[in-house]
């Protein structure tokens, strides 16, 4: 079982239990500093690697962690938007739908829709995509969820 820490501003961590016995993995927390994760912290799973869309001083994008093996190892980060995505209030919850992970960002006022496609291990055409209308609520500013093979995206209001 993996489990993401989330509310990080500066290191992304990835905890390893197993399921039958709850013991750690070896290596048990993998640890990459300079990396935000959101407050809804998330990884998809595909093919023995886990990505996650966090922020750094460089961009919102995908970091990748290879799990085929102990201990996990790094795969790369790919930026998605460039800006100083730097607190983990600027991230969404992300959703995967078929090959290609999601999650809105929202920096400077202004939310956007990030795609990430695992099968080409590379930005989806056009994006990132214009998100009209969201705004910053809590620690989370909105949350992506597949269903369907749609993408819907719920801002963080009451």
């Amino acid at each position: 079982m993996l489990n993401i820490y989330h509310h990080n501003n500066s290191t992304y961590g990835m905890d390893c239990h197993i399921k039958s016995t709850g013991a750690p993995c070896t290596g048990a927390v993998y640890y990459k500093s300079g990396y935000v994760t959101s407050g809804a912290s998330t990884g998809s799973v595909v093919n023995g690697r886990v990505y996650s869309i966090v922020g750094s001083a460089a961009g919102a994008g995908v970091l990748c962690t290879d799990i085929r093996s102990n201990p996990f190892t790094d795969c790369g980060f790919t930026v998605l938007d460039a800006g100083a995505y730097t607190a983990y209030g600027m991230i969404g919850k992300q959703a995967i739908s078929g090959t290609k992970v999601y999650a809105p960002v929202l920096l400077g006022g202004v939310a956007k829709l990030l795609c990430y496609d695992v099968s080409t291990s590379a930005a989806c055409g056009s994006q990132p995509y214009a998100l009209a209308g969201l705004v910053n609520v809590g620690s989370v500013p909105a949350f992506a969820v597949a269903v369907g093979g749609r993408v819907f995206v719920t801002a963080n209001q009451v």
